[in-house]
């Protein structure tokens, strides 16, 4: 039942291929995790109704669960452009033909989602800073586990963390804390009876998502051109967000260009041409 919410976040299994990721921490539902991911909430930046809103639920969540920490090779603009902007990966996924998840931004931080599986959700992104994201959820979910529709809402902390290694690359740190309350004290016992399940299944279709970021970062800045053909078909991807992700990837290119082994050998080699040029060339007539 972990998968409620988070089930619209992640992508169905399968899609991407484990490169340019490493698992950092295992997934846990600790009292420490959960103390250190409370004490992160950024609750002083929230307004009064935000505020309660989100204390409801961390305070009295029937789940709370921190996914996989994944260390993500990908540009941390364009990571951050992904959290600011999820309608651009589930577009992709439905470009693709791999995905039955939608995603409609009804605002500019609120979103109306749908799993194909039964979540229909309302979601809002209460807080977002380079390093913290805030994302406050309602919604049901009638399906196959349970007998009757079951509501629930649900409060999840994204925090990233980017560094820049010797080698150049731009690696990301990615952490999601979930704190879901289930209305009906029926599902209560049934949720955390299938938590263990469920709670797997979410890992890895993070994992995967994770890996799908770093997938497209590493085409953003091989295949510029690509990104930019793609952008063409992400109907749900307003002009302006397509244009930045454009943008993105032919700056990652050109760095990428720069950096390469290839083209600092050849401007080693055109800087020699030019003392050669230099020292051969007699000095004009004073």
């Amino acid at each position: 039942m972990l998968a409620l919410f988070t089930g619209v976040l992640v992508m169905p299994a399968c899609l991407a291929e484990q490169e340019g990721l490493s698992e950092l921490f295992r997934s846990t539902t600790s009292h420490s995790a959960r103390q250190s991911a409370l004490r992160a909430l950024p609750l002083d930046w929230l307004s009064v109704h935000d505020r309660r809103r989100v204390h409801d639920v961390v305070s009295q969540a029937t789940i709370y669960r921190r996914l996989p920490t994944h260390v993500v090779d990908c540009d941390p603009e364009l990571f951050q452009l992904l959290i600011q902007y999820p309608e651009i990966i589930v577009d992709i996924w439905n470009v693709m033909g791999v995905a039955n998840i939608t995603l409609d931004r009804t605002g500019g931080n609120t979103f109306r989602a749908s799993d194909g599986q039964g979540t229909l959700a309302q979601m809002e992104t209460l807080y977002q800073s380079h390093n913290r994201h805030l994302i406050y959820a309602e919604g049901t979910y009638h399906g196959p586990i349970f007998r009757r529709p079951v509501t629930a809402k649900c409060v999840m902390l994204l925090r990233s963390a980017h560094v820049q290694e010797k080698d150049g690359r731009h690696r990301v740190t990615t952490t999601l804390d979930t704190f879901i309350q289930m209305e009906r004290v029926g599902a209560e016992i049934m949720a955390k009876t299938f938590q263990p399940l469920v709670g797997k299944v979410a890992d890895y279709n993070f994992t995967e998502t994770m890996a799908f970021v770093s997938k497209l970062s590493h085409a953003a800045e091989t295949k510029p051109h690509g990104i930019e053909r793609l952008t063409h078909k992400l109907a749900k991807v307003q002009p302006d967000v397509r244009h930045q992700l454009v943008e993105i990837s032919e700056r990652m290119a050109a760095e990428a260009r720069r950096a390469s082994p290839a083209a600092l050998s050849q401007q080693a080699f055109t800087k020699l041409a030019r003392r050669r040029q230099a020292i051969s060339t007699p000095a004009a007539d004073k």
